[in-house]
């Protein structure tokens, strides 16, 4: 009989569905941590920066300290020395100054502020009439202009040193997941059965192929789960069937049961208790099918 007479399996259109939605949710939660971790929760690192440079710029005004003290050239190395100090701990101007470096912390590298005022500084020939992020040529405009935009709004919450790294790993889980789920999808499209109804035939994909006659067993232990395994006569190693993945694979192989020489039906009582078990198969398969 010709290629063209053979019947060919499709993918299941249930399970096809369920696999696209789960990939539609992990694309979206990968969208959904790429906006938290490149737009949200650093918008609100700075933010909150801007509240905590305020309070520390504040504090420096009213103890006469602004234009000395306000400008920090090392951030990293200021960071590790008020902690190593429990600055935090206090309620000088010191340790709102923790609290303004840790916050930038969570939203940029200190190390990369310290190269950067380094970098401004030497093109300026000094640390005077500089401006950066940790550095103010002139501390009491830039303590002004916090007072006025920070006056409108409110106390943004802190970032936790977690929360954007933990965005990132969500972001590699969703779109990581979708991308090899997707992948696994071309893959199984690209696996076929084809089956010989007039010689009850059925052709792997491997290009092998086999008749009623030349099974040895047919194990249902994984039936529940969608799964049947057969083995040959010939010795060949175990082999596993999806039959809830490709559509009428599961027709044609308990078809092929039935067909062996040595096939003997069930009792009635265990035949209504396998019918009903297998019910839901019954019913992918229709869908299936349909």
């Amino acid at each position: 009989m010709s290629e063209g007479t053979r019947l060919t399996t499709t993918l299941n259109n249930k399970w096809t569905f369920k696999m696209l939605l789960f990939l539609v949710l992990l694309a979206g939660l990968g969208v959904w941590a790429a906006i938290d971790a490149f737009w949200v929760y650093p918008a609100r690192g700075r933010h909150h920066a801007e509240y905590a440079l305020g309070a520390y710029l504040e504090c420096l005004s009213k103890s006469g300290r602004l234009l000395s003290d306000s400008s920090v050239e090392d951030p990293a190395a200021a960071l590790a020395g008020l902690e190593a100090a429990n600055a935090q701990q206090s309620q000088s101007c010191e340790a709102l100054r923790h609290a303004w470096l840790l916050s930038l912390s969570r939203i940029t590298s200190l190390a990369g502020l310290t190269r950067e005022n380094a970098d401004a500084m030497a093109k300026a020939g000094g640390s005077i009439g500089v401006t950066t992020t940790t550095m103010f040529a002139d501390p009491q405009t830039t303590l002004d202009g916090l007072m006025v935009t920070l006056g409108k709004t409110n106390a943004p919450k802190p970032l936790a040193a977690y929360d954007i790294p933990l965005q990132y790993l969500f972001l590699v889980v969703g779109f990581g997941g979708a991308a090899w789920l997707g992948l696994f999808l071309v893959r199984c499209r690209g696996v076929t059965y084809s089956y010989d109804p007039s010689e009850h035939r059925l052709f792997l994909p491997s290009g092998r192929s086999f008749v009623p006659s030349e099974v040895a067993e047919v194990d249902k232990r994984d039936w529940h789960k969608y799964f049947v395994y057969i083995t040959l006569a010939d010795g060949s190693k175990e082999m596993k069937f999806d039959l809830l993945r490709y559509s009428p694979l599961e027709d044609w192989l308990m078809e092929m049961e039935k067909l062996h020489p040595n096939y003997e039906p069930p009792p009635p009582e265990e035949e209504d208790a396998a019918t009903n078990e297998a019910e839901p198969v019954a019913d992918e398969s229709e869908e299936r099918s349909g």
